[in-house]
């Protein structure tokens, strides 16, 4: 788990939703929301081979959603945000509260903004953003691939990555040998948990 986990993904979800708000002076909806988390979480492990939130995503036709955010969606609660409902039954997010940034490191920060920038700023439609993630997300486009008759299905991060697990050491990148060692040691801590340790 990544440290601050919680919080780090309350203020991201706040981040992104005050930035459509003051800039496009439109509701967040979860999609929007969806898919920024998601262009977030895997530029950052392109970048630096960790992703920045490290959440659970699952393949869906239009593209990547954050799997205990959409199956939670009606009972989530922060001090960060709130979710609501429209009229038409649309659910949206409004940020209550400035994101706290320390959270983040410059180089999340920037992306962040690189985020906001390419698609809130140039009033990139729904339809344009869950595109920018079919085609940005090596990990949605195998899933989805792959998932036979599953309307759904989990992505994994290492499916970013061409052939990880069987390149020779001495080809790995930084980005590839940064990922592994996270790999690792997130499957150490699944392992302790399923043993009560």
């Amino acid at each position: 788990m990544i440290a601050y986990q919680k919080e780090r993904l309350e203020n991201a979800i706040s981040f992104f939703a005050r930035k459509i708000q003051e800039i496009a002076h439109k509701p967040a909806y979860q999609t929007y929301i969806y898919k920024y988390l998601a262009l977030f979480d895997f530029r950052m492990l392109k970048k630096r081979g960790t992703p920045a939130l490290g959440i659970d995503y699952d393949a869906f036709e239009k593209g990547p959603v954050p799997k205990d955010l959409y199956d939670n969606i009606d009972i989530l609660e922060s001090k960060y945000f709130k979710v609501n409902i429209d009229n038409d039954g649309n659910y949206y997010f409004e940020s209550t509260q400035n994101p706290d940034l320390d959270y983040f490191s410059p180089s999340e920060i920037t992306t962040m903004t690189e985020i906001v920038n390419q698609f809130i700023r140039q009033g990139m439609t729904t339809r344009e953003v869950i595109e920018a993630t079919h085609q940005e997300i090596k990990a949605w486009q195998k899933a989805w691939k792959n998932r036979g008759d599953k309307g759904r299905v989990r992505m994994k991060y290492e499916d970013s990555f061409e052939n990880i697990a069987n390149k020779d050491t001495k080809n790995i990148t930084p980005e590839e040998e940064a990922f592994l060692i996270y790999n690792g040691f997130q499957k150490l801590l699944a392992d302790a948990s399923r043993n009560g340790i």
